[in-house]
């Protein structure tokens, strides 16, 4: 990293002052056997909860940031629950679409106040805290080239929560814009092509992308190794304050190193409110499933609000992990089963009759369909026994895996009953496309969609990459 020198020698100089600056020394005491819970006992602060919030948006998104915090500082009247910050800013002028009117990009200005532009802070917020001091008292990196990629960097964080913030149970929120699955960011670093690396820069994955670089992005892959390589291994809670991340082939990678996962399938429309509402919650007592429940209960008026404006559909939905590989099978022999009917006509038809009524959650060069409904469709449309089964069996594996939900229904042409995970849908002719011609990335890593999707947990699990290659719908259900 670029400023990795700097960063060491300002950590050495002010070990033990503020908490920004302390958190530049996890470099060193990160790497510490002392029993930090021990201590904690000792020093009496052992708070309930920790929540570690890591994240980067647009610059014109900062103020969104801002008023969490604001949001969150009276609450924090005790250590009953922590919250530490590790946020990137955005850059002066941001990106925000196509004017085709004018044919000129959109732009809009940076919106924060408490740090400038490509700032990178880490403080954590009390009651005490001054928020107009975070850019010269918490921040870790003066200007934009602190990356969330680094590798280590996230592992550093967690192991000074787990020093410095020591809790029963830690909460690690990402927050910031999210893809889902995607087939060129989520091939993983040390699979490419070196050669290519070497000219494409970036481009690691879909979550988290940074304003001051489109293609740098944080993929599941290096969460996943990112927490195991930290002293807390194991969460309460991941929290993706992220669109599109309730996501079968996402999740599957991260689900073993949390009680509980809280993610949307949909687009997630929030100003940061949800985050308030998720900290206000923990400070009551209860153990944490019956916690998370009350939170969408309280939070819901405020959080649909956005929806209804913009008539849009949407969920927020609260996981629990011992159930989700309960799902591995039932897809399995989804998978399996349409390998099988695709080869007779007449059920080739019903599963495109199927496909065309399925719900679809994002349309992009991949699209996400609502799993559970598309496995019910299709048992509809074919009436073939084991998928009639598989639907059953499906439904009541979701039943015990969301442990509550809180939907929108305001898209009113294209809506189902009830929302589960997306699961990625695609054609053969897609999948064996080089990274580099799928729509939406430049990148190629010298592999197709296919090798990049046989990586995930998913598919090692389910096969459904090999059922994804033998159709030939489109997503839009027609045929070459």
């Amino acid at each position: 990293m670029e400023n990795s020198t700097e960063i060491k020698g300002l950590g050495k100089m002010k070990k033990k002052l503020l908490i920004a600056i302390v958190l530049l020394c996890a470099y060193f005491i990160g790497c510490s056997d002392s029993d930090s819970t021990s201590n904690s006992v000792i020093r009496g602060d052992l708070a309930r909860y920790t929540v570690v919030v890591v994240g980067t948006a647009e610059g014109m998104s900062d103020s969104i940031m801002e008023d969490t915090y604001n949001g969150l500082q009276p609450l924090m009247e005790s250590n009953d629950v922590r919250v530490l910050f590790c946020y990137k800013y955005g850059t002066s002028m941001s990106y925000a679409g196509f004017d085709p009117e004018t044919g000129e990009d959109i732009m809009r200005p940076f919106t924060g106040k408490y740090a400038k532009p490509g700032q990178f802070v880490t403080f954590e917020l009390t009651k005490d805290t001054d928020l107009k001091k975070i850019a010269k008292n918490s921040v870790i990196a003066a200007d934009s080239s602190q990356s969330l990629y680094e590798p280590g960097f996230l592992a550093k964080v967690l192991n000074y929560a787990s020093d410095s913030l020591p809790a029963q149970n830690y909460v690690l929120l990402f927050y910031g814009h999210g893809e889902g699955f995607h087939f060129a960011y989520d091939y993983p670093k040390d699979k490419r092509d070196l050669a290519l690396v070497k000219t494409q820069l970036g481009a690691t994955a879909a979550i988290l992308p940074d304003d001051w670089d489109e293609d740098e992005y944080v993929n599941m892959y290096e969460v996943r190794r990112e927490i195991e390589k930290s002293t807390i291994k194991h969460l309460k809670a991941i929290y993706f304050h992220n669109c599109l991340m309730g996501n079968m082939e996402s999740l599957s990678e991260v689900y073993s190193l949390a009680d509980y996962l809280v993610a949307s399938e949909h687009s997630l429309a929030s100003d940061g409110m949800i985050i308030v509402d998720f900290v206000k919650e923990l400070y009551k007592d209860g153990d944490f499933e019956n916690t998370m429940k009350s939170y969408l209960d309280n939070t819901k008026d405020h959080w649909k609000l956005e929806y209804e404006k913009e008539g849009m559909n949407g969920d927020l939905k609260v996981l629990k992990s011992s159930e989700f590989e309960d799902l591995f099978p039932i897809f399995k022999k989804v998978a399996n089963r349409l390998k099988v009917l695709y080869k007779d006509v007449d059920q080739r038809n019903n599963m495109k009759y199927a496909l065309n009524s399925t719900y679809k959650v994002e349309e992009a060069e991949r699209f996400f369909v609502d799993a559970l409904d598309y496995v019910q469709k299709l048992a509809e449309k074919t009436k073939d026994d084991t998928l009639t089964v598989a639907a059953q069996e499906l439904q009541k594996a979701f039943e015990k895996l969301i442990v509550k939900k809180i939907e929108t229904h305001y898209n009113k042409e294209n809506d189902i009953d009830s929302f589960s995970l997306s699961v990625v849908f695609t054609s053969k002719y897609n999948m064996n496309l080089d990274l580099q011609q799928s729509a939406r990335t430049d990148f190629s890593w010298g592999v197709t969609n296919e090798e990049s999707y046989k990586n995930t947990i998913f598919h090692k699990e389910t096969g459904w990459g090999d059922w994804l290659n033998a159709n030939e719908f489109y997503v839009d259900s027609s045929e070459e």
